[in-house]
């Protein structure tokens, strides 16, 4: 108590105060490129990041001079202490008050924590040990994006998979600790862009044609569908689901009651097991948890998978048996790049631009 006294006075006397919202200047931003060390003007990098449950992804969109485009895409594991922070993050005890408040008194309730996460960076370090080992996995995708195209990342879009305590200032602030600039992208209304809806979009869908346009992409995006997905995430070290309702990658709706973040059925939780066999059908239901439990929901009409384990037979034939036995039917699954479809969403984002108050 002492030591987070001291910080929070420490951070007064740094003149760090929080503040209810971060609205910059309002403006109108285009695609700021990230120019190659070799200055050839006539290239656009565009970099999108994601944390998922067991490592993190990175894509870059690449605009030519001539009109050309293409993605390139990294991985990078986090070690154990990344698997542990996310499998706690999971947990609803792990829940705190954090932007955006509901009130004035959650305002007010939250100046301590702030203050002593603006006293940490005031002194060059991460806002919170979480933020430090998770900005690790971060800083090693930098380098390897910096290494291999000769560029300095400066700005980038950050997803996130869906967690109980990832918040608005962790995201902001593993990017600083990471060093480069935040940025939320057009039409997103929170900074937070999660794994799901940035999966939608690295997929390919939910995007307006004409989006150097603000005018006719908006007249673009009201024609979109907004249609149900189910979102399924499998790593080495998490199993999740997600029923969503999404028209474009910055607006899914994804409640608590529509999510199961489930840390104990991971690819590597099968060891735990006596008979393999139980282990799927434990998958197979947590898959379908919400489904079975809230039957009001709207049925998925795509599937959405996401997770570095996904190309796993066993776990393509579990979720493709068990959905089809529950619904009836089998809705068309999306699964070819899951690895990396968040961070390709991500970085399309980026290259389509900021918010107008993004900093």
């Amino acid at each position: 108590m002492l030591i987070v006294s001291c910080i929070a006075l420490l951070a007064c006397l740094c003149g760090a105060t929080p503040v209810l919202s971060s609205m910059g200047p309002l403006g109108v931003d285009g695609q700021h490129p990230l120019l190659p060390t070799t200055s050839i003007p006539s290239i656009n990098y565009s970099v999108g990041f994601c944390l998922s449950s067991s490592y993190g992804a990175a894509a870059v969109v690449i605009d030519d001079a001539n009109g050309k485009t293409r993605t390139l895409t990294w991985q990078v594991h986090g070690d154990l202490a990344y698997q542990k922070v996310m499998a706690r993050l999971s947990l609803d005890s792990s829940r705190h008050l954090a932007p955006p408040y509901e009130g004035m008194d959650d305002y007010f309730a939250d100046i301590p924590r702030v203050l002593a996460r603006r006293a940490l960076k005031k002194l060059g370090l991460p806002a919170s040990i979480d933020v430090g080992i998770l900005a690790t996995v971060i800083k090693k995708l930098r380098a390897q994006i910096e290494s291999d195209l000769g560029i300095t990342v400066t700005d980038a879009v950050l997803a996130t998979t869906h967690l109980e305590a990832i918040y608005e200032d962790d995201v902001e602030d593993i990017c600083e600790n990471a060093g480069f600039q935040h940025v939320t992208p057009k039409r997103a209304y929170r900074p937070m862009i999660y794994e799901t809806g940035a999966a939608y979009g690295g997929y390919g869908f939910g995007w307006c044609k004409h989006w150097q346009n603000d005018t006719q992409c908006q007249k673009e995006i009201v024609e979109l569908p907004a249609i149900s997905i189910l979102g399924v995430h499998y790593s080495e070290t998490a199993l999740t689901s997600t029923l969503a309702y999404i028209q474009t990658p910055v607006g899914p709706w994804e409640g608590y009651g529509h999510r199961v973040e489930n840390f104990t059925l991971g690819s590597n939780s099968k060891t735990r097991y006596k008979r393999e066999d139980e282990y799927w059908n434990d998958v197979k239901r947590a898959i379908l948890k919400r489904m079975i439990e809230t039957p009001s929901l709207r049925k998925p009409e795509m599937i959405i998978v996401t997770g570095d384990m996904a190309s796993d037979d066993e776990f393509q034939c579990v979720l493709k048996d068990g959905v089809e036995e529950h619904l009836g039917w089998l809705p068309p699954i999306y699964s070819g790049c899951a690895a990396v479809a968040a961070a390709k969403g991500a970085a399309e984002l980026r290259r389509r631009g900021k918010a107008p108050w993004s900093k």
